[in-house]
Formats: C-alpha cells, sequence, structure tokens
C-alpha cells in the first residue's frame, strides 16, 4: 500500500512545480523522505544497477570531471550545482526504476502513477483556461493574496513541462477511454493554447502525432489520419498568430533571435575555450557581459557545447545516443503499440523541447525529464518479465481499439 501512494505522489511532481519551485523541491524532499523509509531497503536487495542508471552516473561523473579542469573561467564552474543535478537526477532515476519495474507490485504502481499524472495535469489545464478568460492568474493571485492580471509569458515554462507528459495522458487514456477523460484531454490541447507556448505548442503536436502514428501502425483508418493533419495545422496555424498576429503568415514565423544568439555563443566559445566551455554559469556570465542578450542557451546540445566546450558536447551527445539505442532495443522487442509509442514520444518531446527551452543544468528539468524517460522505459520493460512474475487480473488494463 505504501508503495502505490508513494508513486501517485511522485507522479504530482509537475503538479506542484506548476504550483512554485519552493513547492516542487519540498514535494521532491519528502518523495525520497517516504522512499529511504519505506522502500529504499528492499530497492537496495536488486544488487546493481540497471544500464540506464549507470549510464547516468558515468554521463554525470564525465561532467564532474570537466568542470573540475582548470581553465580561464575555472571560476565559473559551479560544481555545487553540478552536483545537486547529478544527485536529484539519480535520485528520479532510482525511485522510478524501482517502483515501476523492480518492485513486485510495479504494475498496479505504474496505474496509480498514471491515474494521477493524469487527473492532476487535467486539473493544472482547468485552472489555465479559467485563468485566460477570466484574465486572472489564479494561482499567482492565491500565493500572493491580490488580484494578478493573466499574461501568457507567465505560463510558458510550465506549460513547456506539461508539454513532456503529454504523451502520457494519451497513454493512459487509449488504456481508460470514457467521455471524461476525452474532455480532459481537449482540455490539456486548449490550455496549451491559451498559454502561447510556441515550443509548448510544438512539443505536444509532434509528439502527439509521433504518438497516434506508431500507436495506430497497421490499422490507420481516415479518423487517426484526420486527427494528424489537424494537429499538424494547429501547431501551425497557432505558431503563426504567436510570432506575427496573423495565423496565415507562415512565413513571418521566428525564433525571437534565439538563432543568433546561439551563433554568438558558438564564436565567443570557439575563440576563448573550445575543448572545456565557459563553465557551468557562462551563459549568466556572457548576458552580465552583455555579450548575448539573455542567460541561456535555449538549447541542450548548444548548452553542453557552451559550458563544457567539445568535450562536453561529445559526452552529452554520446549519453543521448545511448539512451536512444536503449530505446530503440526496447521499440523492437515490445509487441505493444501504445508502449511502443509511449517509448519514442517521451524521447522526442525531451529533444524537441530541448531544442528551445530545456537546460541540463537545471534541477526541475533534469529531474522531470528523466522521471518521464524512466517511467517510460520501465512501463515497454514490463511484458519482458510479466512471463516469469505471476500477474493479477488488476496489474494491468488492456488497450482499447
Amino acid at each position: 500500500m505504501k508503495e502505490k501512494h508513494i508513486s501517485a505522489l511522485f507522479a504530482m511532481m509537475l503538479f506542484f512545480l506548476h504550483l512554485g519551485r519552493a513547492l516542487f523541491y519540498i514535494h521532491f524532499a519528502l518523495i525520497a523522505f517516504l522512499f529511504l523509509i519505506f522502500c529504499f531497503k528492499k530497492s537496495f536487495s536488486n544488487k546493481k544497477l540497471s544500464p540506464v542508471i549507470l549510464s547516468v552516473l558515468i554521463y554525470f561523473i564525465f561532467t564532474l570531471i570537466i568542470n573540475f579542469i582548470p581553465t580561464d573561467f575555472s571560476f565559473l564552474n559551479d560544481i555545487s550545482k553540478n552536483i545537486t543535478v547529478a544527485l536529484m537526477t539519480l535520485t528520479s532515476c532510482y525511485i522510478s526504476e524501482y517502483l515501476f519495474y523492480n518492485s513486485e507490485n510495479s504494475n498496479n504502481n505504474q496505474l496509480y502513477a498514471l491515474k494521477y499524472f493524469f487527473y492532476s495535469t487535467s486539473i493544472l489545464s482547468i485552472i489555465i483556461i479559467l485563468s485566460y478568460f477570466s484574465d486572472i492568474n489564479l494561482i499567482q493571485s492565491v500565493a500572493h493574496f491580490k488580484e494578478i492580471k493573466f499574461h501568457q509569458a507567465m505560463y510558458h515554462s510550465a506549460q513547456n513541462f506539461l508539454a513532456l507528459g503529454f504523451c502520457f495522458l494519451l497513454y493512459y487514456y487509449f488504456n481508460n477511454k470514457s467521455r471524461l477523460n476525452a474532455v480532459l484531454l481537449l482540455l490539456f490541447v486548449l490550455a496549451t493554447l491559451a498559454s502561447h507556448g510556441r515550443t509548448a505548442i510544438i512539443t505536444t503536436v509532434v509528439s502527439g502525432v509521433i504518438y497516434l502514428y506508431i500507436s495506430s501502425y497497421g490499422k490507420r483508418g481516415l479518423l487517426v489520419g484526420f486527427a494528424i493533419v489537424v494537429f499538424s495545422l494547429t501547431a501551425l496555424i497557432s505558431v503563426a498568430y504567436i510570432s506575427s498576429g496573423d495565423p496565415l503568415a507562415v512565413s513571418k514565423i521566428h525564433t525571437s533571435r534565439r538563432i543568433e544568439g546561439g551563433i554568438k555563443y558558438i564564436n565567443y566559445v570557439l575563440e576563448k575555450s573550445p575543448c572545456w566551455g565557459l563553465g557551468i554559469d557562462g551563459p549568466q556570465f556572457l548576458r552580465e557581459k552583455r555579450v548575448i542578450p539573455y542567460g541561456s542557451p535555449h538549447n541542450i546540445f548548444l548548452e553542453a557545447f557552451v559550458t563544457m566546450g567539445f568535450s562536453g558536447l561529445a559526452v552529452f551527445t554520446c549519453f543521448v545516443l545511448f539512451l536512444c539505442y536503449t530505446i530503440r532495443q526496447l521499440f523492437i522487442l515490445n509487441p505493444d503499440p501504445h508502449q511502443r509509442a509511449l517509448l519514442v514520444s517521451a524521447l522526442i518531446a525531451w529533444l524537441v523541447d530541448g531544442q528551445a527551452f530545456l537546460s541540463i543544468w537545471a534541477k526541475p528539468n533534469m529531474t522531470l525529464i528523466f522521471f518521464y524517460l524512466f517511467f517510460a522505459i520501465c512501463i515497454a520493460k514490463v511484458p519482458e518479465v510479466t512471463t516469469s512474475r505471476e500477474q493479477s487480473p488488476t496489474d494491468s488494463f488492456p488497450v482499447q481499439n
């Protein structure tokens, strides 16, 4: 019983992050504490870490080594941030793998996590829509005990985190079809549009299209094709409207000068420290020096290069390629079309959103991303072991076609 409650609480990380970062850190600390008290001893009996967790550990060890190497920018190497990001990410991975794969109750834990994730995310979608139509930021107004006007920019970051989990909403819906769940799924899409976050819209649409395409492979009908076309047109029209005010002005879609800024980042690092980069605080340093107008590259690969140079970019790229290889192997072995769709769309959502928003040095980012990835991997790995594990009829739900 304790495991399913921890699983449900774990799946609500996104909900608490949306309410505020302080609540997110308190919530994560509570999860870690409960896991340590009730589950750690049993989880530790597995004796060895999985290859995926080992890859995460090895990646962070290499980043620490790179950041310890003395350079002209060593004063920008925030080792404490490196360590805390590593610890929170590895904790998220370890808890996910035990609860959703290694535990004897892994199937039930997955069900509870999916259910609480779906409905807590739906609550956030309803709040965003109500805020949009009332022109009042309901969350901030409650937090500050005064009326605060609704501004889409205040929701951009939070909606990007929500968009990363869209594939889990689709997975839950297709396994639990009902009119209510269909309405809640639609409300999520409307909330994403209301946020005016271009990256969130694109991430939602791309992961949704990939999920529908893979899950309907071999049985693609007119309805699925229509849904894919609607998704794609929605993204195009919405992004065009947000960029220029004209939904048909596709040629006026812009990237807020991020490409220009990215080129400045690259040129500066190539000139000053191409091998080891500028350190974790390098982007903020360039902003303060007014070399770049913003303090983040807004691209995970570019950030790896800026902060750790070619060496760090190589390490990060190898790490991503290993994750891609792992997901490809699971994709081949798993016959379930919805679990295969979940695997691929979770990975693609990270890579797409990571081209314009995410950071490899932000604790909430990495903690949530690897919760998503490990949750998807664990769901897809379950069929591989259920033949040797007695499974009750309530352990999993059938996919409704």
